[in-house]
């Protein structure tokens, strides 16, 4: 796993730079201000999940689960505090698979 560091915030004439994934998948920070977008130029859809940590009584709260358009798919998941790992404080996300994704974690 990989740990996503923020860009820088969002603006007129700012660049943002976008990494490949982590096969094994990323780790980043909660920052209310903030969303993970991600580009796929691979001809198969990809899958991105982010992990919901907990229980409503007794049940599991279900993941989220993103699909990414094959080719030119594009998607933006927007950061919630209910996505924070209370054992490590990060958010975890996993790819169905890691060829030709790329990530940026973007502040507003």
């Amino acid at each position: 796993m990989a740990f996503i560091n923020p860009a820088q915030q969002i603006g007129d004439g700012v660049d943002i730079t976008f990494a490949a994934v982590a096969a094994g998948g990323d780790t980043c920070a909660f920052d209310d201000r903030a969303f993970l977008e991600y580009k796929n130029t691979n001809a198969a859809t990809r899958t991105i999940t982010v992990a919901i940590p907990g229980t409503i009584h007794g049940t599991a709260i279900p993941d989220v689960a993103v699909v990414i358009a094959a080719t030119t798919g594009n998607e933006k998941i927007k950061l919630t505090q209910d996505m924070i790992d209370p054992a490590d404080g990060v958010i975890h996300v996993t790819y169905s698979s890691d060829v030709n994704v790329t990530v940026a974690l973007q502040r507003v």
